[in-house]
């Protein structure tokens, strides 16, 4: 039996903030109306081209409209500065580049349980998008006829979670876990351009027994990863904001206790700077270490429509230790996204070597990162999109006392390809490869797979679908298969049940038998009365590594 304790301390004050904020919400003025427009479609994700800074948050619902009339229904799943993704609820007809997006007043507006994803996870880092957070300078004037007093308006979602693990192995690695989830926006404060970003995570592991160093009985793992307030006015040419920061203009800032401010000299040229020091994420609290500062500036051409088809940043960034220069690096990125068939992200970081760096890496500068990601509609139906990567370590102050012999600086690099096709509320089909090698090592990694679904069942509105993964790396090769079924009803409700199993050999001992496991997943969303949700999942497993049951609850409140 795993032994209970009484509640932790952020539990309590995470559980103090969940009231407040329900009667906040109370008073708190409703989300005026929204339209926005669809840059661009995948498979199964439809992308946007305004984000938070026009007031969308994570779990939005909104109905996709071309002529003024409904098409279908998304919603959003992530939030950058100035774009969003969204997951495809209802296709009447299928979802296009220049229709328009316009928030729903009211009804579902929560993330439900996810919709098999006619890809592999892997190709996820293929869409632009998604591998780089939106430029925070985007120029946009709204019209006069529809400016007024802003009101402060509070979106998010607060939530709390139980998952347990029964271990029928010989093992006895029962575990449970307790997660209470912050992920709060408050905009326009006091009818200022101010808004509040806050999002942390409180969670305590408690094993049956400890499982390694690594793993003991108890363990909290509390995450403060944003605290950060913004002053961002739509037309200023002056934008800053300070706190934990975890949406930056760009990739290679990352987290930053500190500030960024921003400065526009002409239309089309900003420049800006940054100054704090690297948070800690995984220790609780608020701690920070060394210092980490840079400039940069951002070159920016924008169509008639006011939003930037090319982006393009160039940033210094330097980085402290306790007692050196732990990093000193310039990133290029470059976001080319016309209202076209193709869209084209490229990133790059050189690090610049100095001093005790120059004498470890045995080079003055290294391009540590690149990444290249070019992603075509083909035609209405299908995408086609094609990825590079390269990336080798680079020193610095926590690894300068690794030695040189132990210290893995090899270069890797990768390729990755996906073709996908779908039709409205009808079949759809993607696959996908990948090619991965590391300098030194005999073999390379490949890896392989395909999906199809089908979203509408004999008009049920029922989902079924299923994809295969296959890999081959200088340690193991195997297979990963899947199916599910899933039944979105009116109101929001949903229901899913998912059946796996994987098969994978050891290569480097021929005399280790191939491994297999297998699960079944059962899961349901149940969207209540005014904001909350609910959602439950069971799962089975049996096999060489997995043998148990798993049983997940949470509850929260959409603000």
């Amino acid at each position: 039996m795993i032994r209970t304790s009484r509640p932790p301390l952020a539990f309590a004050v995470l559980g103090w903030i969940f009231v407040a904020f329900l009667c906040l919400a109370d008073t708190s003025a409703a989300q005026e109306g929204l339209e926005v427009g669809v840059r661009y479609r995948s498979q199964d994700t439809v992308y946007l081209d305004s984000g938070s800074r026009a007031g969308l948050a994570e779990g939005d619902r909104l109905e996709v409209l071309r002529g003024g009339q409904r098409i279908g229904e998304i919603e959003v799943t992530f939030v950058a500065e100035h774009s969003a993704s969204c997951r495809i609820v209802e296709e009447l007809q299928q979802i296009q580049p220049e229709d328009r997006a316009r928030r729903l007043e009211k009804g579902p507006s929560g993330s439900g349980v996810p919709e098999l994803e006619a890809g592999i996870s892997e190709t996820q880092a293929t869409q632009p998008e998604e591998l780089a957070p939106s430029s925070s300078s985007e120029v946009y004037s709204a019209p006069r006829s529809v400016r007024r007093a802003r009101r402060t308006r509070v979106s998010g979602v607060l939530e709390l979670g139980w998952d347990s693990f029964t271990d029928d192995s010989e093992a006895g690695l029962d575990f449970e876990q307790l997660t209470a989830r912050i992920n709060l926006r408050m905009r326009d404060i006091a009818g200022k351009p101010l808004h509040l970003r806050i999002r942390l995570r409180a969670q305590e592991n408690r094993r049956a027994r400890p499982f390694s160093t690594g793993a003991p009985e108890t363990e909290k793992r509390n995450r403060f990863y944003e605290a950060a307030l913004l002053y961002d006015p739509q037309r200023g040419r002056f934008k800053a904001q300070i706190g934990r920061i975890a949406v930056s203009p760009f990739v290679a800032v990352g987290f930053l206790d500190g500030f960024i401010g921003q400065v526009r000299l002409i239309p089309t040229i900003d420049v800006g700077a940054l100054f704090g020091s690297q948070p800690v994420i995984q220790d609780d609290g608020f701690k920070s270490v060394g210092q980490k500062y840079g400039a940069y500036t951002r070159f920016s051409a924008f169509r008639q429509s006011g939003r930037p088809d090319l982006e393009v940043f160039v940033a210094g960034i330097r980085e402290e230790g306790e007692e050196d220069v732990s990093r000193e690096y310039v990133s290029l990125e470059t976001r080319y996204t016309p209202r076209g068939r193709w869209s084209l992200y490229q990133r790059a970081e050189l690090d610049l070597n100095n001093g005790w760096r120059e004498e470890a890496a045995g080079t003055k500068t290294q391009l540590s990162n690149l990444a290249l990601t070019l992603d075509t509609r083909i035609s209405q139906s299908s995408r086609f999109s094609i990825s590079y990567d390269r990336w080798e370590r680079y020193f610095t102050e926590e690894s300068r006392s690794v030695a040189e012999e132990l210290f893995d600086n090899l270069l890797r690099q990768g390729l990755r390809a996906r073709y996908s096709y779908s039709r409205p509320r009808g079949m759809g089909f993607s696959v996908y490869a990948g090619y991965r090698d590391r300098e030194g090592d005999d073999e390379n990694t490949v890896s392989f797979g395909g999906a199809v679904r089908h979203s509408n069942i004999e008009n049920w509105g029922l989902l079924v679908g299923g994809d295969l993964l296959g890999y081959s790396n200088p340690m193991t090769e195997g297979f990963v298969a899947r199916l599910q079924t899933s039944k979105r009803f009116r109101g929001g409700h949903e229901v899913a049940l998912l059946i796996g199993g994987r098969m994978y050999s050891n290569k480097l001992f021929d005399d280790v038998e191939d491994r297999n496991d297998q699960w079944l997943r059962l899961s349901g969303w149940v969207e209540l009365p005014n904001n909350f949700f609910a959602r439950a999942e069971f799962e089975y497993s049996d096999g060489d590594d997995v043998q148990g049951q798993r049983i997940l609850l949470s509850a929260g409140y959409r603000l």
